[in-house]
């Protein structure tokens, strides 16, 4: 499947290298606003960074806690980590992919929805009914200039996939050399539980 996506990108996003942006490798944490983590239904994501050779030293770690002065604030603190991306109860347990042709950040979002599109009034809790996974799925696409953001979308699609399809990926190998064509791999649920994988072409405006 070939889908033609629209992209927006601002002139005045700031510089970013063409290789990896620094010596620290980013991960996104999924939070709720309960305390909890889900790996669907969420209501936000949190942004921890350490250097490469010390990923596995949890004092290592410190994370982005807010903004000051255009700038972000990192905190070895967990409890003061501060959302960089906020979807209340439609947020997933989401991967982001450095486009290097473009310069920006993709994340692929996943929610569950009702029948109706709507999001649901409850978090992905254990023991949900078995019906629940052929809800519909909503897939938002977002970009940055940073991982701590700003996000802004440039697609949607309320009713994604035969039977709620889930976790989006872009994977940096599949992106090419202009940014402007991508692969998105994702899973399907119930009868097309399987590996799935779309061409995405990006037209720029």
């Amino acid at each position: 499947m070939t889908a033609d996506w629209h992209l927006r990108i601002s002139s005045n996003s700031g510089r970013i290298t063409r290789g990896a942006r620094d010596e620290f490798v980013y991960a996104y944490f999924p939070a709720a606003t309960d305390g909890n983590s889900y790996w669907c239904n969420g209501d936000y994501l949190l942004l921890g960074k350490v250097r490469r050779d010390r990923i596995l030293q949890r004092d290592a770690w410190t994370f982005y806690s807010g903004d000051e002065h255009g700038q972000p604030v990192w905190h070895s603190d967990a409890d003061r980590a501060a959302p960089v991306f906020e979807y209340p109860l439609m947020t997933g347990e989401n991967h982001v992919s450095f486009n290097k042709g473009l310069n920006r950040y993709i994340m692929g979002n996943f929610s569950f929805t009702d029948k109706q599109g709507n999001p649901r009034p409850y978090h992905q809790q254990p023991g949900d009914p078995i019906d629940d996974s052929r809800f519909p799925s909503q897939l938002t696409l977002f970009e940055a200039p940073n991982p701590w953001g700003p996000w802004s979308l440039f697609h949607q699609d309320n009713n994604w996939g035969s039977s709620g399809d889930y976790q989006p990926i872009f994977p940096t190998k599949w992106i090419s050399e202009d940014g402007k064509e991508m692969w998105m791999v994702s899973s399907g649920s119930e009868e097309d539980y399987n590996f799935t994988f779309q061409k995405v072409r990006l037209k720029l405006r």
